[in-house]
């Protein structure tokens, strides 16, 4: 198999035969090309399979990130860090940005050290693979991604956050225990969409514990927004206004709880707030890490939406993965999944409640049982398989709205992966949704995590526990 060609045709899917192909060609060279996945299969009995569909495919267990080196031997002409050339976006020694004074960023050129952005490494050296780790709690072993070839997660972060967040946007980061230590794929990401911001002359940089100069910069945003907004009224229509710029508030969840007591303490008003963050995108990357109570999604979102009067969004991503499932609330006068051949349906206000993903068509969700992890459980009954037989989904109705779904533990497959190992049985458990255009095979699946599997360890960066 080509490498270089497989990369680009991941980030070229347009299909699910396009998705099929290319997860089929994955486990092929994986299963010659990665010792943990040989071993595994051939421990499991499943080395000399020859599946019909990327969902007969055996998944890795990822704990064996903690304890393995879980990697895939590419060709040295494949990846820019084995022929010792530098990538773009690196970060370097953090510095301040001259643009938002006091907020730090990594590497601004020609600009001071932030002395309050302590032991944030420089995480890659030019001719050497990078090793992203996981945000362990106290006590727990640490997962440890070894990423071959950096600019293949590059261009995977980049094209999903642009496919669903645009290219033009503001990014402040609140991540303060990400920057506190080495090794998170999460700051490298936005970092990397932060210096993109800033070269767009847009508003970018990283905060800590500082919430008044994040309220401040907020303000300042808000107020340019206003502005362009009031000069450009007599130039467009009601119907042509131009959109204001958003802000994308990235947060680790702890410190976007810590930030949200502070905004309401400051701005007790709601309409305040809501004037305030009405152009502000609060995304939270979960992430408690043991500090304070353990909360479900639904309930942080809660807490979130209150204090800044905004819906919340969502990112979905781990050290062992390099590619990010997103949620967003959507508008909630509209039906957009509608039944078809007596399927069931459910409504945009719920996803706004529940907070369904959606991954980038090179990334795939399955749900499998949890009694059985080589089972995939399966709405499309052409997915049936003797090796992964159908299983009951579950029926509710809710408020008058029916739903059908599929319940069970978290597997992904993650294309971008092919330097390790593209098949992953995560320790999440979620729910997945069908709808008349996304039914569970199919490029864009949706879906809910629900909470860790009971007696699996709590990730540090994934503590949402129902």
């Amino acid at each position: 198999m080509d490498i270089n060609d497989f990369i680009h045709k991941i980030f070229e899917i347009k299909s699910v035969e396009e998705f099929n192909s290319l997860a089929l060609q994955a486990f092929e060279y994986q299963r010659e090309n990665c010792a943990i996945y040989k071993e595994y299969l051939e421990l499991t009995g499943r080395l000399n399979l020859t599946p019909k569909s990327p969902f007969e495919i055996p998944f890795l267990p990822i704990r064996l990130f903690k304890t393995r080196d879980v990697v895939t031997t590419l060709p040295a002409t494949s990846a820019q860090s084995a022929k010792g050339v530098p990538v773009s976006g690196t970060p370097q020694a953090p510095s301040t940005s001259s643009s938002v004074p006091g907020v730090p960023v990594f590497g601004t050129p020609g600009t001071k050290k932030a002395q309050n952005v302590p032991g944030v490494p420089v995480l890659r050296t030019p001719g050497t693979p990078v090793t992203f780790t996981s945000s362990a709690t106290t006590g727990m072993v640490p997962s440890h991604h070894i990423v071959q070839d950096i600019s293949i997660y590059e261009q995977s972060f980049r094209n999903a956050f642009h496919h669903f967040y645009g290219e033009n946007f503001n990014l402040l980061a609140l991540l303060p225990s990400y920057l506190e230590r080495e090794g998170s794929s999460l700051v490298f990401m936005a970092d990397a969409l932060i210096k993109e911001a800033q070269q767009k002359g847009n508003t970018g940089g990283f905060f800590l514990y500082n919430h008044q100069e994040l309220l401040s910069t907020l303000q300042t945003l808000s107020e340019k927004n206003s502005s362009t907004l009031t000069k450009n009224l007599n130039k467009f229509s009601l119907s042509k206004r131009p959109n204001n710029q958003k802000t994308i508030l990235l947060g680790v969840s702890f410190a976007l709880l810590d930030f949200a007591a502070f905004i309401k303490q400051q701005i007790p008003e709601k309409k305040e707030r809501e004037q305030l963050f009405r152009n502000v995108i609060i995304m939270e990357t979960g992430g408690m890490k043991g500090r304070g109570k353990e909360l479900s999604r639904s309930e942080l979102h809660s807490i979130l939406s209150d204090a800044f009067s905004t819906a919340i969004h969502s990112e979905y991503g781990m050290c062992e993965l390099l590619s990010q499932a997103y949620s967003f609330p959507l508008n909630n006068s509209n039906t957009i999944f509608a039944a078809t051949d007596n399927k069931a349906r459910i409504q945009q206000n719920d996803i706004s409640e529940t907070g369904i993903f959606s991954t980038p068509p090179w990334m795939q969700v399955v749900i499998r049982d949890l009694q059985d992890p080589f089972k995939i459980l399966s709405l499309d009954q052409s997915q049936a398989t003797e090796q992964q037989p159908i299983s009951e989904t579950i029926n509710t109705t809710e408020g008058g709205v029916s739903k059908e779904v599929l319940v069970g533990g978290i597997n992904v497959i993650d294309l971008a992966n092919i330097g390790s190992c593209c098949f992953i049985e995560t320790e999440d458990r979620g729910t997945f949704y069908f709808s008349a255009t996304t039914t569970p095979h199919t490029i864009h699946p949706k879906f809910t995590v629900d909470g860790r599997i009971k007696n699996s360890e709590l990730r540090g960066c994934n503590m949402l526990i129902e």
